[in-house]
């Protein structure tokens, strides 16, 4: 569960970051 997570937040890191260079 941690894991799932963890991984989560960097997705949601990651593809908040996309967003934010593509705008």
């Amino acid at each position: 569960m941690y894991k799932i997570s963890t991984e989560s937040k960097i997705f949601a890191r990651l593809s908040f970051h996309e967003s934010k260079k593509f705008n």
